[in-house]
């Protein structure tokens, strides 16, 4: 039947050129049909709508915050409420957190309203609760409190986030009467509502990112926390040097981005770039006998070279961190105050004709084939000059011949403490 079919077509030019009309128009057809589907896709995915999206993320409760069987906490991300409880029990407690306002829609926010639990004004006697920001440069925080204030038109741009810090506390140097007699519970609150509002007038919309700064161990500005601080691009800010116990100090290290930043930093002053980064501290661990204000040593013939540095200025005093044997000498020209922290150092202190070194609170013993404890060629005070003396803050000089040998012409105070030997000095 087919074969017939085309044998007609073939030997009849209508029917050929019919056919090859109606395939012409099907091809067409269906073309366009794909060709109306495809911009139909097109047009759908690049399609986008306004949003509106506030919520509150990233609630963080650090380690020396005080427990609660209510913590905060965020039951509803659609709502910028946060509600808890704290329970503080003496002096020196402290409930906190710090939390993430975001905005991921495509609309800028203002505040229209900030409203928390507040305290009865026999409670402010004793006690304090602030919802503060918590992403500002901390001297420029220290400078000016007020731009802690979280106010009403505060902006909240599309796509960006603010961190909060809320916290509650007791008062610091109040008279013992003044605190209460009973523990404190407190059901607390805060509330930031957000608006599509142009009335706080027009402001230019700042490009900003993160400088996410991890202090790895230790802490920053008094902090065990990372510090989050929300920068406008080509503004700077002055990286503190953080504190570890134990540890010295090895600089920062930028773990993202590893290369390629268009920020700046020379280890204290940042300026951003175009991209979050993210810093941590790097430490050095030792075996350290000794230290002066945040700088550890390995030995205190260290510490002693160390204590006349300009750096140090206002506070050069020498801290033992242990018992420990070693005989150490002090050349440097700037005194300096020696306190063993109640440790015992075996061996022998000398203090050279320049030095000025003052000994408090502990014991310098020489070891067994040494015959003297300290030797003074300078001048040497024992104790502090009208300062109370009390047995466990006492220094002791035990030598096996003399406790201190004070050369010809040398200087030597005596407010505190005991020498001990055959013959004493």
């Amino acid at each position: 039947m087919l074969r017939d079919l085309i044998k007609k077509i073939v030997k009849n030019k209508k029917y050929l050129v019919m056919v090859i009309v109606l395939v012409g128009l099907l091809t067409i057809t269906i073309g366009s049909a794909l060709i109306s589907s495809t911009l139909s896709v097109v047009g759908n995915t690049t399609f986008k709508k306004n949003s509106w999206i506030i919520y509150f993320d990233n609630i963080h409760i650090p380690v020396d915050s005080v427990e609660t069987d209510n913590p905060a906490d965020i039951v509803d991300r659609a709502k910028t409420r946060i509600e808890f409880t704290a329970e503080l029990k003496k002096p020196g407690d402290l409930y906190e957190f710090t939390v993430d306002t975001v905005n991921d829609g495509t609309i800028d926010a203002y505040i229209e309203s900030i409203t928390k639990y507040e305290l009865t004004e026999e409670q402010k006697e004793y006690l304090e609760f602030y919802v503060e920001y918590y992403d500002i440069d901390i001297n420029e925080a220290n400078a000016n409190p007020e731009l802690k204030k979280i106010k009403v038109c505060d902006a909240l741009y599309a796509g960006t986030r603010r961190r909060i810090i809320a916290y509650v506390k007791y008062k610091e140097g109040l008279d013992l009467e003044k605190y209460p007699t009973q523990d404190i519970r407190l059901n607390l609150f805060f509330d930031i509502k957000y608006v599509q509002s142009t009335t706080c007038g027009e402001t230019p919309k700042p490009t900003k990112h993160w400088l996410h700064i991890i202090p790895g161990g230790g802490t920053y500005g008094g902090r065990y926390e990372p510090r989050d601080v929300y920068l406008e691009e080509g503004s700077e800010y002055t990286v503190f040097t953080p504190k570890r116990k134990l540890y010295n100090f090895d600089g920062w290290r930028v773990i993202d981005p590893e290369e390629n930043g268009t920020y700046t930093f020379d280890q204290v002053n940042f300026v951003m770039g175009k991209e979050d980064v993210t810093i941590r501290a790097e430490w050095i661990e030792g075996d350290y006998v000794a230290y002066i204000q945040d700088d550890y040593f390995r030995t205190i013939q260290a510490a002693f070279d160390d204590a006349d540095l300009d750096k140090y200025v206002g506070d050069n005093e020498v801290h033992l961190l242990r018992s420990t044997t070693e005989d150490a000498v002090n050349n440097t020209n700037v005194p300096f105050r020696f306190n063993l922290e109640g440790f015992t150092v075996t061996g022998q202190i000398t203090n050279s004709s320049v030095g000025d070194i003052t000994l408090i609170n502990g014991r310098i013993e020489a070891s067994e084939d040494q015959e003297i404890a300290f030797i003074n060629f300078g001048k040497l005070t024992m104790g502090i000059e009208d300062g109370i003396v009390e047995v466990d803050n006492s220094i002791a000089l035990v030598g096996n011949d003399a406790g201190l040998w004070n050369k010809a012409g040398s200087e030597f105070n005596f407010y505190d403490g005991y020498i001990e030997g055959l013959s004493g000095i």
